[in-house]
C-alpha cells in the first residue's frame, strides 16, 4: 500500500487543530512512522509552551490597542482638544482630526495608545507616557498642575462586566478618597464622578497606562518601561552581542559624518574621541553601555508582546512563522462566539463553516 504523504497545509491545519475527528486519527498514525513530522509537532509543542509561559509570567503591556469609546472614536483627541482649550491654545476639531488622520495617530477604530498626546506635543506641550503608574504617580502629577489624560475600560468604568472591554480614553481632574473625578469625553461632562475602586479596577485594564503634560519643561522625568521581569534566554545572548557592536558601528559612522577622528581623549572643539575604534577595541566597561541599550531593547520587544523568531529554510517552519505572526489576527464565530482565525474553514466549537462575513 503507497504510504500516505502529509501535504504543509494539512500540517497547518492540523497544528491549528482545524482537522476533522476522522482526520486527526489518521495524522496521528502517520505521525508515529515520521521522525521528521515528529519534530515539528515538537517544535509546535514547544512554541505553545512559551506563549503560555509568557503570558503567564508577564504581562504584554497594550500598546497598539485602541483608545476608542466615543463618538467617531475621537475619545483621546477630544481629552487632547479639552487640554488644548484649558491652556489656553485656539483650536479646530475638524483641523485637528485631519492632523491626526494624515499622521497616522487616529486610526479608522480609534488611538493606538502610544500614539495618545501627540496632538499636544505638536502645538509645543511637554508629553510624556507611562505604563504601570500608581495612584501616587497620579496625585503628584495633577498636584503639580500637569493635566493627565488616562486609559479605562469603559466597560469596567460604568459598572458592567464583560470578559472584553474597551479602552477609552479620559482626563483626570481630581482624586479622592472614595471619587475620582474625570472628564469623560464620552458624555461631555466636565466634572464626572465615579468611585474610587473601580476607577481603579477599569485603569489596571489599560496596565495603569498614563499620559502627562507637563506645566513646563523642567518638569520631565524620564521613566523607562520597567524591564526588570523579563528575562533573555539563552539562544538570545549572541544575539544581544551582535545588536549591542552595531549600536557602537551605527554612533561611529554617524559620529564620522559628523568630522569626529580618533583622539587620546574626548575634544569636543577638535572632535576627537578615543571610542573611535572597532568594537573588539574598546573596554568591557564601554562595551557595557552598548549591552545594556542591546538587552533593553531585546527585554522591551518581549515586553510589548513581540518575540524573536529565528527564519529557517523550510515550508513548515514558515507555517509555524506565520501562525506566530498572526496570533492576534484573532476573529470571533458569529454563531458561537469562540476565538477563530483565518485560518479555519469551521468553527471548532460548534462546527460552522466559515466564510469571509466571519472575518470582517
Amino acid at each position: 500500500m503507497e504510504k500516505y504523504r502529509i501535504t504543509d497545509e494539512q500540517m497547518a491545519a492540523f497544528l491549528e487543530g482545524n482537522v476533522s475527528a476522522e482526520e486527526m486519527d489518521m495524522m496521528l498514525k502517520v505521525l508515529g512512522d515520521s521522525a521528521e513530522l515528529q519534530s515539528v509537532l515538537s517544535i509546535s509543542e514547544r512554541v505553545d509552551e512559551e506563549l503560555e509561559e509568557k503570558a503567564f509570567c508577564h504581562p504584554i503591556l497594550p500598546i497598539s490597542k485602541m483608545a476608542a469609546m466615543s463618538e467617531g472614536h475621537l475619545c483621546d483627541l477630544q481629552c487632547e482638544e479639552w487640554i488644548l482649550a484649558r491652556r489656553g491654545i485656539e483650536v479646530d476639531r475638524a483641523s485637528l482630526s485631519k492632523q491626526a488622520l494624515q499622521n497616522r495617530w487616529l486610526r479608522d477604530k480609534g488611538t493606538p495608545l502610544h500614539h495618545m498626546g501627540r496632538l499636544l506635543e505638536d502645538k509645543g506641550l511637554q508629553v510624556s507616557r507611562r505604563y504601570d503608574a500608581t495612584f501616587a504617580d497620579l496625585e503628584t502629577a495633577l498636584e503639580k498642575r500637569a493635566d493627565v489624560i488616562v486609559v479605562v475600560d469603559n466597560i469596567v468604568l460604568y459598572g458592567k462586566k464583560r470578559e472584553d472591554g474597551d479602552f477609552h480614553a479620559v482626563t483626570v481632574l481630581a482624586v479622592g478618597k472614595d471619587r475620582v473625578r474625570i472628564y469623560d469625553p464620552a458624555t461631555g461632562n466636565p466634572c464626572e464622578e465615579c468611585p474610587y475602586s473601580r476607577f481603579a479596577e477599569a485603569w489596571r485594564e489599560s496596565s495603569h497606562y498614563m499620559v502627562v503634560v507637563s506645566p513646563s519643561e523642567a518638569e520631565y522625568l524620564p521613566v523607562p518601561i520597567n524591564v526588570d521581569n523579563i528575562s533573555i534566554p539563552d539562544d538570545l545572548i549572541d544575539l544581544r552581542e551582535a545588536i549591542a557592536e552595531n549600536t557602537h558601528e551605527v554612533w561611529s559612522k554617524a559620529r564620522m559624518a559628523e568630522g569626529w577622528t580618533w583622539g587620546p581623549e574626548r575634544d569636543d572643539k577638535r572632535k576627537q574621541h578615543p571610542d573611535l575604534v572597532p568594537y573588539a577595541r574598546l573596554t568591557e566597561g564601554e562595551k557595557e553601555y552598548d549591552r545594556i541599550l542591546a538587552d533593553n531593547t531585546i527585554k522591551l520587544v518581549k515586553k510589548l508582546g513581540f518575540d524573536f523568531v529565528k527564519s529557517r529554510d523550510t515550508e513548515t517552519y514558515r507555517v509555524l512563522m506565520y501562525r506566530l505572526q498572526h496570533l492576534d489576527h484573532e476573529y470571533r464565530c458569529s454563531q458561537c462566539g469562540t476565538v477563530i482565525f483565518k485560518s479555519y474553514k469551521y468553527c471548532p466549537d460548534c462546527g460552522k463553516r466559515l466564510d469571509e462575513k466571519d472575518f470582517l
